[in-house]
């Protein structure tokens, strides 16, 4: 069966995750003081969204691609970083809100772009870099029985909609940092489960 996930294994260099990790820091509305544990914010800073819209828009042709569809706009980035010993993350999808029992669009999105600035580590017996690896977080996705791990450099891509609910688990040891992009079609997509379902 075909998967319904784009993945792209080290699209980045860990040199390009650095650079990227380095000038988030240095904004100056991110307040990495915080006590809270788990920052979700959007990027605003004008010079790091145009970098990063670069390297969004050179991904549009594999999502077009994949998904049969034309990427037309970035509607949103954001960051999002779990400290260690930080709990799971509240389930979502990107375009909708849980109302009344069921998922309602909220929000003009058909992809989702993450791009992962950190790794997971497998094991902390060898101990783990706390700046760029991490242990746990995973990125769930209850409806298709799977779990991402961060691998620096990768980039995962999906729908937005309820049939892509998702969330983070608890991550225990290290950083996690991933950037989030929410893309708009020229045409509004419409997942199609059956389509992915047929044998290759």
């Amino acid at each position: 069966m075909k998967s319904p996930f784009l993945i792209l294994e080290e699209y980045l260099s860990p040199l390009q995750c650095e650079n990227i990790l380095n000038d988030l820091y240095c904004i100056d509305c991110i307040d990495f003081s915080d006590t809270n544990k788990k920052y979700c914010y959007p990027i605003s800073d004008d010079a790091l969204f145009n970098h990063l819209e670069k390297i969004i828009k050179s991904i549009y042709p594999k999502i077009n691609e994949m998904y049969g569809v034309n990427c037309a706009k970035i509607e949103a980035i954001e960051y999002q970083l779990m400290r260690e010993n930080t709990e799971a993350t509240d389930f979502q999808a990107y375009n909708s809100v849980y109302l009344n029992g069921q998922w309602v669009r909220n929000e003009f999105n058909d992809f989702v772009i993450t791009i992962m600035l950190t790794s997971h580590v497998q094991s902390t017996d060898d101990g783990l870099d706390a700046e760029f690896e991490h242990y746990g977080a995973g990125i769930q996705y209850p409806q298709h029985n799977v779990t991402f791990y961060s691998d620096r450099g990768g980039i995962l891509i999906h729908p937005s909609d309820p049939h892509f609910i998702h969330n983070i688990s608890a991550n225990h040891l290290g950083t996690c940092a991933l950037i989030n992009v929410a893309v708009s079609c020229d045409n509004l997509y419409l997942y199609d489960p059956v389509s992915f379902n047929k044998e290759q």
